[in-house]
């Protein structure tokens, strides 16, 4: 194995609940680097049968990211912003939103999507949850502006997939 598989319950407290308070367990904790680890820890998972619970900055109050069982895959080291041109940018899942907002707009472009969460919930997380905010009456919400993603599947493998 490649990526850090964390057991101390000491340390994996710290991931075991989120906004709403819910309280989970997990017998591991994984923080990838990169996008080849995530598919790592993904096909481990697969092999063992092993639950496997996606979290970011836990900023949910649904406990979608509190494990219940399993082992637990923090974003919290995918936070780079790849790259930003004139029309696109790409970034890591787990990037603080308002972040990549202020790396757009350093070079002079917008991106629209105002989550009130926007300083603390990361870009993957508000794509999944389709976030919105106040300029959501006239941009609308997240979705609408994602081009691309690339998404690890059940099996381990990575894939881009593209608005059609």
């Amino acid at each position: 194995m490649s990526f850090d598989l964390v057991t101390d319950p000491e340390i994996i407290s710290g991931y075991l609940t989120d906004a709403s308070n819910v309280q989970g367990h997990a017998g591991a904790l994984v923080r990838p680097r990169t996008t080849a680890e995530v598919c790592e820890v993904v096909r481990q998972c697969q092999l063992y049968g092993t639950p496997l619970t996606v979290c970011a900055q836990r900023t949910s109050t649904t406990a979608a990211p509190v494990p219940f069982g399993g082992w637990l895959l923090s974003m919290e080291h995918l936070t780079r912003v790849r790259s930003v041109s004139q029309d696109t940018a790409t970034a890591e899942g787990g990037v603080i939103l308002g972040e990549f907002q202020r790396e757009i707009e350093e070079r002079g472009r917008f991106f629209p999507p105002d989550p009130t969460s926007r300083h603390e919930c990361s870009l993957g997380a508000a794509i999944s949850c389709n976030a919105s905010g106040a300029r959501s009456f006239r941009y609308g919400p997240m979705r609408r502006w994602v081009e691309s993603l690339e998404v690890v599947l059940p099996n381990g493998e990575l894939s881009t997939v593209a608005r059609g």
